[in-house]
């Protein structure tokens, strides 16, 4: 059933009419039990002071790029963990008579504690501000527990600030040291380390190079002249094995041309990895051009045949010359093979040194750059403490960390929040609120039919006409009987809040 507002304001009055009696009961007994509750609801009176904090963390600065400080907390958090402290507590507890001069139990202690830290209050109050907030029911305890909790809060904060920056010198003093000694274990172990090994002098791996170089162009050299001799004696022996009549002159000839092969052949595999300006390439070019011209030379000369099978060709001065070269041959073969051999020799030898040296190279690298490490993290490390000293004797004389009072805690005057003036308020209000709203609601629940707007909606039958109630002269005086019971309880409770307010007036 939808009632208009007119509707229901004239059922809420008939069914209050009706229910006067409970409606007269629930107010008065609504209206005093607020007035019980307002006065005895306890007045509780905040003070509050007001803290500057400008901070800065002492190993941030001074140990940028070298070592990571950690973030500082918020202001309101690092101010509870120093006043809620075990020892800030007890200063607390001990500053004011808590328990009425009656020596206290732990366990009523630690309730007194958690107590006074539910009444206390830590806020963010703008940029470098603290607010720090005490509330109790009397004013001069609130004012006495505020300021002792302030100025715990600034001897401590300025005491661990000097404690922090005493530890980042110690720390950072600490680190010098112990770098310092590092420093003089890798000079030493540098020292040592040249000691021991003498090639890893400089320039030592560019000498080895040109030794390593020469050595070979040697060694090819003297393999190169191996297979010209080695030639040179199978011509020989070819000719006197086989009694042929040469001259002397086209053996030469032949030799002569069999170095040409050896030292073009030789100089196709050095333009292959050098230019022709190369000094080896310039010294084969000038060797093929004086045996060209020797050529010419025994080309244009006479030549003179030899009979071997004659009787006196022991005696032919070719022939003779002949053995006489190919002894000579055999035993410059010998000699080269020799020195080739040792230039070998040479050469492992050599190669070997190189491989020592470049190992000694990549060993020395790696120290060097241990000790060039050690020796910049030192640098830096003196510096840093020296900035660390500097911040210790500053915050000694307490110009390191800007905490002051802002604004002093001073005595309230005012409760603060939910006061008695609040609680009357909210009683005057609902005591009539309340009966009317429980009548209202007691109408509709049973199943009374009131008017015709009822019967038209429930029962859906047409309404001809309403008779209204007639109210008989008897009835009209007991209505003004009950008017005036209304009236004057009505006017007893609010006389008696009047006089409630007035005596809170007075104190």
């Amino acid at each position: 059933m939808n009632l208009s507002l007119d509707m229901i304001f004239k059922r809420i009055l008939r069914e209050s009419w009706d229910r006067r009696r409970l409606v007269v009961f629930l107010f008065i007994f609504t209206a005093l039990l607020f007035l019980l509750l307002a006065w005895l609801w306890p007045r509780v009176y905040t003070s509050s002071s007001t803290v500057l904090i400008d901070e800065q963390n002492i190993l941030r600065p001074l140990m940028e790029g070298t070592a990571v400080t950690t973030a500082v907390s918020d202001r309101s958090k690092r101010a509870r963990q120093v006043v809620f402290s075990r020892a800030s507590m007890a200063r607390i507890l001990d500053s004011e008579d808590w328990f009425g001069g009656v020596k206290p139990t732990p366990v009523e202690r630690e309730r007194k504690i958690e107590k006074i830290k539910r009444k206390t209050s830590f806020t963010n109050a703008g940029k470098n501000l603290l607010r720090i907030s005490y509330k109790d029911e009397s004013p001069e305890r609130a004012l006495h527990v505020a300021q002792l909790m302030t100025d715990i809060f600034i001897d401590t904060s300025l005491k661990n600030k000097q404690t922090e920056s005493g530890d980042a010198y110690n720390f950072i003093d600490k680190q010098v040291k112990d770098y310092h000694q590092k420093l003089k274990n890798a000079e030493s172990v540098l020292k040592d380390f040249h000691s021991l090994n003498m090639d890893s002098r400089p320039g030592s791996q560019a000498e080895v190079n040109v030794k390593i170089t020469n050595l070979r162009s040697r060694g090819e050299n003297y393999r190169l002249d191996i297979l010209a001799e080695e030639s040179r004696v199978k011509s020989i022996t070819t000719e006197l094995s086989s009694g042929a009549s040469k001259t002397a002159s086209n053996a030469r000839i032949k030799q002569l041309q069999d170095r040409i092969v050896i030292l073009k052949n030789k100089l196709d595999e050095l333009k292959l990895n050098y230019l022709d300006t190369y000094p080896d390439i310039i010294q084969l070019n000038e060797q093929i051009s004086d045996l060209n011209n020797q050529i010419r030379k025994e080309k244009n000369s006479k030549v003179k045949k030899i009979d071997l099978n004659s009787s006196d060709i022991s005696n032919d001065p070719i022939f003779t010359e002949l053995r006489s070269q190919l002894s000579a041959a055999r035993t410059r073969i010998l000699s080269l093979k020799s020195q080739e051999k040792a230039t070998t020799i040479l050469l492992e030898k050599e190669q070997k040194r190189m491989e020592r040296i470049n190992a000694v190279d990549a060993e020395l690298s790696e120290l060097t750059r241990d000790y060039k490490v050690n020796q910049d993290i030192y640098q830096r490390l003196l510096k840093q403490r020296e900035q660390a000293h500097i911040s210790m004797e500053i915050d000694l004389e307490k110009q390191g960390l800007t905490i002051k009072i802002q604004e002093r805690a001073t005595l309230p005057i005012s409760p603060k929040g939910l006061r008695f003036a609040h609680i009357i308020f909210a009683g005057l209000v609902l005591s009539l609120l309340i009966p009317t709203g429980i009548v209202f609601g007691l109408s509709l629940i049973d199943q009374k039919i009131r008017d015709e707007q009822t019967i038209k909606d429930k029962l859906g039958l047409p309404v001809l006409a309403s008779v209204y109630y007639v109210i008989t002269p008897d009835e009209r005086k007991s209505h003004y009987y009950s008017i005036s019971c209304i009236f004057l309880s009505v006017v007893t409770v609010w006389s008696i809040y009047g006089y409630a307010i007035w005596l809170r007036l007075q104190g």
